[in-house]
């Protein structure tokens, strides 16, 4: 219900407006928290703003979960041995 939410309140707002940027770290956390992992790790990406990131206090833990949401798929033993190795090495750059 939360995810569906959020994304319908992203709809209503303008998609230049700086809001966007929280509304997409809280849908990366409702995704997280899922463990919808690749999902998580788009969205946090999108909620780290490209000017003011100081204004954005949940700048710090978007880069932390970023790197733990690619690290849950790189550790997926169900995925091929080759695509585990790509996605534990964003972990490591983020």
């Amino acid at each position: 219900a939360l995810p569906t939410t959020l994304h319908m309140l992203s709809a209503l707002i303008p998609t230049d407006d700086p809001l966007q940027y929280e509304i997409a770290y809280l849908r990366g956390e409702a995704a997280l928290h899922s463990k919808e992992y690749l999902l998580a790790a788009r969205l946090f990406e999108e909620s780290l703003p490209h000017r003011n990131r100081e204004k954005a206090e949940w700048f710090p833990s978007s880069l932390y979960n970023i790197g733990w949401s690619y690290l849950m798929v790189g550790s997926d033993p169900k995925r091929e041995a080759s695509s585990r190795t790509a996605f534990l090495y964003k972990a490591e750059q983020a």
